[in-house]
């Protein structure tokens, strides 16, 4: 019998955890002359950040016991109209009523959070920044029908 290692963890670790590895990168880029600011950041920047938000957030969410079905996980920075055909990140305070798209900088590395603000049908009806550090990080799970389901702590099949 083969036992599997399970990690128990919150939607919101996972994202600060992706927001730290984003935080380490920072000097790396700059040693290479990578731009990371918006609105310079460009394609060398953007594949780096979806790989690290694919390896951490995405695919530990993915592979949680308590999420069977969900419709596609938004990849990070998605710029899109709708998020009715998928599952997202969102903000507690706002519950499925915010989709996540990225993290920006104002004052210091990503200490702001763009939200997508969707309407009844999960439309974007416009965009939000809020300070990272009064953010608490929900996923919201959709299937093509039913109500979203909420999502804070998972147990992650290792």
């Amino acid at each position: 019998m083969i036992i599997q290692a399970k990690w128990t963890t919150s939607i919101d670790e996972l994202v600060r955890s992706f927001l730290d590895a984003l935080r380490v990168m920072v000097p790396v880029a700059e040693r290479v002359h990578m731009p990371w600011r918006e609105p310079n950041a460009y394609d060398d920047w953007d594949r780096i950040c979806e790989a690290i938000y694919r390896s951490i957030v995405i695919d530990s969410i993915a592979h949680a016991q308590e999420i069977r079905e969900s419709a596609p996980i938004a990849s990070y920075d998605l710029r899109t109209a709708s998020y009715k055909n998928n599952s997202f990140v969102c903000n507690s305070v706002l519950h499925g009523k915010s989709a996540f798209v990225a993290f920006e900088t104002k004052d210091l590395p990503f200490d702001q959070s763009l939200f997508a603000l969707l309407d009844e049908n999960f439309a974007v009806a416009d965009y939000s920044r809020i300070p990272t550090d009064k953010v608490k990080f929900l996923f919201c799970s959709r299937l093509e029908a039913g109500s979203p389901d909420f999502h804070d702590a998972i147990t992650v099949l290792l």
